[in-house]
């Protein structure tokens, strides 16, 4: 025979077995937390659902709502019947069941952030939030008593209303027979087709016995205006004998309100309108609306002025000055300085303008365009302004003698093809030459070679030439043709003059450079031109400090003036 053993839990199987316990308990109590917080959550968007259908029942039935401003207001009115409930069709009583009643948050709990009930005063409806900080409604319930409301009455503008007087459903009002016009003659024979006059206006005809009223007149007519005009001042008009009827309006198909002063009409807004009968005998007028719709104003162009309109030999900075030609505070504007003949970047990369500017030759050895706009600072109230431009050059000039005869020796050498802006030397000292022979006076006589190596062109007869339009322009047309060459020869260039049949009193030398070719062999010429009278002006195109110095002697010795001309 076995014998018996009586088996049991050990203390270490217990503790394990409660904390399970303990965890299964705390899982549940968590689960069952959040099925209930889900459920609270569901019902107020439930109630919140029921409550917007029985505000759009309310509105439908004539109900005003968009003057209630708090919940409790709405649960006011949604609790009374309405004050013409025995001749009001359809629903006249309540809309809630009087005992329903609001519970709301303390200012603490609010602060939770949980969903609550809120009225949307601005909507004209219900709405379930978290993200508010004042106390919303927490629950929905039927705590209150019959006698809570529903027995009170309300004014509602309901459409149609049973008769007040007599058995018939509406009130109407008999219109007298016409007179018997007597006795008619109907004429025989075969009737003339004809098509019968269309009646006035459209829609149903009136109710015999009833008489429409005329439509409210709108102070101002609907359209588009200035963004800045808004909001307008819009006044309703009733046209009709006095007592007859109240104007109402709504405003963007909103609810209709009695018209009892001036509206603000904001940009955007569609205004209705209509007459509304308040005694027997009269319909309701044809619905007007009017629609007032902003139209964006063109901004005007700025003005640009200039203390000078081009760079010379003096002046070497022009000041610039741009004034907005519209409100500040409408615009601000912008601008960019650019190459003559280069485009304008886009405007997004122009320059806000904040004061006065400084244009400098070094930067604009060409001169330059300056292009300014007026931005809008509300581009849905104005449109940015077209642009306003002004033009400044850069006047390259050789002095034109006013008589005499005047030899001019130009330097073609290949470094005269340096860029300048967006054009060369060359370029700019053939415009120079060619503006000076226009001024020349018709009692000169004058002519032009150029050199580079040697002499690189003449006009092939050696002698000065009359200033005449003809000579002028021929010459003009042929220094236009002038090409680059290589080398630098000043020997070729200060021999010329003394080349020529008629020799000249004065010569213009110009060069960019010192001589590549001959180099100081030219001290002869200018000592043979300082014999012969004849005066050398020298100038100097971007020089270094040592051509410089060559020119200043030749000058010197010839008793002539030096010049030097920056174009870098």
């Amino acid at each position: 025979m076995r014998p018996r053993s009586d088996s049991a839990f050990s203390l270490v199987e217990v503790l394990i077995g409660l904390s399970v316990a303990a965890i299964l308990a705390i899982l549940s109590v968590a689960t069952v937390t959040r099925v209930v917080s889900s459920s609270k959550d569901q019902k107020l968007a439930s109630d919140a659902e029921t409550l917007n259908r029985a505000v759009a029942a309310f509105v439908a039935s004539g109900g005003d709502a968009s003057s209630l401003k708090s919940a409790d207001e709405v649960l006011d009115a949604l609790r009374k019947q309405s004050r013409d409930a025995r001749r009001t069709p359809g629903m006249a009583g309540a809309f809630i069941d009087p005992r329903i009643q609001f519970a709301s948050e303390s200012p603490e709990e609010a602060q939770k952030n949980l969903p609550r009930l809120y009225w949307n005063s601005q909507a004209s409806r219900f709405e379930v939030a978290s993200d508010r900080d004042e106390p919303g409604i927490v629950s929905v319930t039927l705590d209150g008593t019959e006698e809570a409301g529903g027995t009170d009455a309300d004014d509602r503008s309901s459409a149609l209303l049973y008769a007040k007087q007599g058995d018939w459903i509406w009130d109407y009002a008999d219109v007298p027979l016409p007179a018997s016009p007597g006795t008619v003659e109907i004429p025989l024979g075969t009737p003339t087709d004809s098509t019968p006059t269309p009646p006035s206006g459209t829609g149903t005809p009136p109710t015999p016995g009833v008489v429409p009223l005329d439509p409210p007149g709108f102070s101002i007519a609907g359209g588009t205006y200035p963004k800045s005009s808004f909001p307008l001042s819009l006044s309703l008009s009733d046209p009709n004998p006095a007592g007859r009827g109240e104007v109402y309006y709504s405003v963007d198909y909103g609810n209709w309100l009695p018209y009892k002063g001036t509206i603000q009409v904001q940009a955007g807004n569609v205004v209705a309108a209509q007459v509304v009968p308040v005694t027997s005998g009269y319909s309701s007028s044809a619905r007007v609306e009017e629609s007032y719709q902003p139209v964006k104003e063109p901004l005007a162009p700025p003005s640009i002025q200039l203390s000078s309109l081009e760079f010379n030999d003096q002046i070497d900075s022009i000041g610039i000055r741009i004034d907005n030609s519209n409100d500040p505070a409408t615009s601000d504007v912008f601008y960019t300085l650019v190459a003559p003949g280069v485009s304008p970047p886009s405007r997004s990369l122009w320059t806000s303008y904040s004061g006065n500017l400084l244009a400098l030759s070094s930067a604009f050895p060409t001169g330059f365009s300056i292009v300014a706009y007026s931005r809008a600072k509300d581009p849905t109230a104005y449109i940015d302004s077209a642009n306003a431009q002004a033009d400044a050059g850069a006047l390259f000039t050789l002095v034109s003698p006013d008589t005499g005869k005047v030899l001019y020796v130009i330097d073609v050498s290949g470094s005269m093809d340096a860029q300048v802006g967006t054009s060369t030397r060359l370029k700019l000292v053939q415009n120079a030459l060619i503006d000076a022979i226009s001024q020349l006076d018709s009692g000169t006589r004058f002519n032009v070679i150029s050199f580079a190596g040697s002499v690189q062109w003449s006009d092939g007869t050696w002698d000065l030439l009359k200033a005449t339009a003809v000579n002028k322009a021929l010459l003009a047309t042929q220094i236009g043709n002038w090409k680059t060459a290589g080398g630098t020869n000043y020997q070729a260039a200060l021999a010329a003059p003394m080349q020529f049949k008629t020799k000249p009193e004065k010569v213009y030398f110009l060069t960019d450079g010192e001589p590549t070719v001959g180099g100081d062999n030219y001290q002869q010429e200018v000592s043979a031109l300082a014999s012969a009278g004849i005066i050398v002006n020298t100038i100097g195109v971007d020089l270094n400090a040592a051509a410089e110095q060559r020119l200043n002697n030749i000058a010197k010795k010839t008793g002539g003036s030096a010049a030097v001309v920056t174009t870098d």
